[in-house]
């Protein structure tokens, strides 16, 4: 039981990187478009 709450911790926090990763590549690209 313990080791199924750690992988869901793991895939938790693997989305929340993904996450964290795409809003940054799209507000780094909207930041590009508004030095252009």
């Amino acid at each position: 039981m313990k080791r199924l709450q750690v992988v869901k911790q793991q895939q938790e926090l693997v989305k929340k990187i993904m996450i964290l990763s795409c809003s940054l590549k799209l507000t780094g690209s909207y930041t590009k478009g508004l030095a252009r």
